[in-house]
């Protein structure tokens, strides 16, 4: 009977990959429903798990949504910090001031280049944009879930501001809430109405040239 009751209790691995299904089965209900579809025989249906595993591994709906959210934010990081570390590829000849303006455009012209390919890989990820806002929106009537979200939006302002205030910018602060809402838009526009390619690099062209003081072809 004991080593019946031993086999039956789940190792730290197989909990590990059982809590994942979850989490992952949440999301795909979010961007496939929305959230109000996100209930425990619905995502215990969409993971493949026994129903009580939903309320082993989480207390409520509250505490899975956000566990889903901090799991899906893991993406997110993973893709800002490429775009982060394409510009610190960059930054240090930009910021030598030696630099003629014509080397100067070339290496905007590149900074925007990164950032409009971080845009558009962003706007491609059709599900996360969905989810994203799906999570924006509980928000608004979740405690938790709202600090969690707060906490992520400030995170990218810093992670913003440190670029900004690398190229030069005198009020890096209002440079970063400008720039990361400039990027969110887009991201979500995409998403909604199609925005293309060519305007996106227009817009972020713009945006860039003010802040840079430099032309950019």
């Amino acid at each position: 009977m004991a080593e019946a009751a031993a086999s039956k209790t789940p190792t730290r691995s197989s909990g590990r990959e059982r809590r994942q299904l979850i989490l992952e089965a949440t999301l795909r209900l979010i961007a496939r429903e929305g959230i109000r579809a996100v209930r425990h025989r619905a995502v215990a249906s969409e993971a493949g798990v026994p129903l009580a595993a939903t309320t082993y591994y989480f207390k409520d709906i509250d505490d899975l949504l956000s566990e889903s959210f901090r799991y899906w934010m893991q993406s997110k990081d993973v893709h800002f910090d490429a775009y982060s570390e394409r510009l610190q590829k960059v930054l240090p000849a930009y910021l030598n001031p030696q630099l003629d303006s014509q080397k100067q455009s070339e290496l905007a012209s590149e900074i925007r280049d990164a950032t409009v390919d971080y845009v558009v890989h962003q706007a491609q990820l059709h599900d996360d944009r969905i989810i994203e806002l799906a999570f924006k929106h509980e928000a608004l009537g979740s405690e938790g879930l709202r600090e969690l979200v707060v906490d992520q939006d400030r995170r990218f302002v810093n992670d913003v501001y440190t670029m900004v205030e690398a190229i030069g910018s005198d009020s890096p602060e209002n440079d970063a809430e400008i720039t990361l809402s400039l990027i969110l838009r887009l991201e979500q526009q995409a998403v909604i109405s199609g925005l293309d390619e060519s305007k996106i690099r227009r817009v972020i062209t713009r945006h860039l040239q003010h802040l840079l003081e430099v032309e950019i072809d």
